[in-house]
This record gives C-alpha cells, structure tokens and sequence, in this order.
C-alpha cells in the first residue's frame, strides 16, 4: 500500500473531518500523532462552522481551520445556498499535497474528498470500494469500536505512528477565561467540583 506520511512526506494535509465536538475529540490523538508525524507541515482541517474555537484549542496541531460548506449527504451541515463548488474551487486552486478522509468509513465523503484537489488522497474505505490505487491510499474500514484507536491506526496506516501503543490520551485544553468562569459558576452555585461529573 502506498504510504503518503512516510514514503514522500507532503508539506501541506488538508483533513476532513466536518463533524460535531464528540467526534473532533476523539480524533485529537490522531491529529496529534498526525503532527508528531510531519512537525513542519501545514496541517488545515476542514469542519463545520461551529467547530471552529474548536480547533482554536489546539494550535500546535492544527494550523488553519476551513470552514465546510455542507453537501448532499452530509445532515451535519445542510448544504449553504450552493457554497459547495466555490468552496472545491479554493481547495483545488492550493493544491493540498495529500487530503485525509477522516470522516468516516468512505462512501460520499471520499468521493468529495477527492474534489479536494489534493495530489493524494486517503482514508478509510468499505471492501466494495476499493480500486487499483489511482485515488491515493485507503485503508479499509475497521468496525472497531474504539474510534480514538481507529484513526491511530489510519495515521500509522499511513506511514505515521509506527507504534500501535501510541499516545491515545484525550485533551481538551481549558483557557483562564473559562477556569475563572467555572471558580464563579461553583461559588454561586455552592458546587462541589470534587463531586461533580459534566
């Protein structure tokens, strides 16, 4: 297979991944892995608008955020008043040297993923979609239920992490605002944090 990360490391990695906070944090371990992996590349990630302090957070993985437009298929963004071809337009007009389907098991989201543009493309895919690898590099799906270690597995699949035991622990970085925010929400509210579960 071929393996994008490690066989011609590219400069610039475009991710999809357009889905809601559940879903973004438990592809955090992989976009930390993906950044360990290329620690000079630019790395943009592609979500929904409502994401983006989102990504604002991690700033050491993630480079640029780009807001996704939405797209037949797609009921976490309906598509926005035909936004799609000027959206693939500007993608195709950098020329992203690998695009990562990090979305899900393949289907819509690798056919848009390649009208991304990039020089390669990769991600998961389903066994009836496989092809002679003119696309890039896909893995298939893997039904684990364990998502946090199912996209290691694509980032090492890729030529990334070569060790499966890596790091897969959970981060969601706190600004002062939002601890100050929490000391007068606790105060007010007589909360106590050592017995509270969010």
């Amino acid at each position: 297979m071929n393996r994008p990360l490690a066989d011609s490391p590219p400069r610039s990695v475009l991710v999809f991944r357009a889905l809601q906070l559940g879903d973004l944090l438990c592809s955090v371990p992989a976009l930390r892995a993906l950044r360990s992996t290329l620690p000079d590349a630019h790395i943009a990630l592609v979500g929904l608008p409502t994401m983006r302090s989102f990504a604002a957070r991690y700033p050491s993985y993630i480079d640029e955020y780009i807001d996704f437009p939405g797209a037949p298929g797609f009921p976490e963004q309906s598509e926005d008043g035909g936004g799609l071809p000027a959206f693939l337009e500007r993608l195709r007009s950098r020329r992203f040297d690998l695009a990562i389907q990090m979305h899900g098991s393949g289907g819509p989201a690798n056919v848009l993923v390649r009208g991304f543009g990039a020089a390669v493309t990769a991600g998961f895919h389903r066994p009836a979609e496989r092809d002679d690898g003119a696309w890039g590099a896909f893995v298939d799906w893997d039904a684990e239920p364990n998502e946090v270690r199912r996209y290691l597995a694509l980032v090492r699949d890729l030529g990334g992490v070569a060790d499966a035991s890596a790091d897969a622990t959970l981060e969601l970085p706190i600004d002062r605002a939002e601890r100050d925010a929490w000391t007068t929400l606790r105060r007010v509210g007589g909360l106590d944090g050592a017995s509270l579960v969010c």
